[in-house]
């Protein structure tokens, strides 16, 4: 987070022009949560990630964005089941057939915040979800 100084000083040397607006720091873990809906609904395998977004080991360094993601494939998942599941009525009545990713905030406190929802296609997904996935309900049937 960029100091008060910082933004003064900007201003001072006229390098700094316009409104800011400020975001409250929130802390907690980055997930996201998703799930390949299709004419049938949800598959069945439930794709857990965690995202390293700092520039060393030990969270150190800079934010650079992303440095690296950590997948797990699952077949139940509370997070799944409060965030995802409920849009079912929603992808079936427009007859969607995507991935939808949801990228939230989890605190200590249990609560979730909403960073990012996103409807992907499944290009290069759609190959490493179907090499990773086997047996009952997966891709391969």
């Amino acid at each position: 987070m960029m100091p008060c100084s910082t933004l003064k000083r900007w201003q001072r040397e006229g390098l700094f022009k316009g409104q800011l607006m400020m975001q409250e720091l929130v802390e907690g873990v980055e997930i996201g949560i998703s799930g390949w809906f299709g004419p049938e609904g949800w598959l069945s395998a439930i794709e857990e990630s965690f995202e390293h977004k700092k520039f060393l080991t030990g969270d150190l360094g800079e934010n650079t964005g992303e440095m690296g993601t950590v997948i797990r494939h699952v077949q139940k998942s509370k997070l799944f089941d409060v965030v995802l599941k409920p849009l079912l009525s929603i992808f079936t009545f427009v007859g969607m057939l995507v991935i939808v990713v949801l990228i939230v905030l989890l605190t200590m406190l249990v609560r979730v915040h909403p960073l990012e929802f996103t409807m992907r296609l499944a290009g290069l997904t759609f190959v490493f979800a179907k090499l990773w996935s086997r047996g009952p309900g997966s891709m391969d049937g």
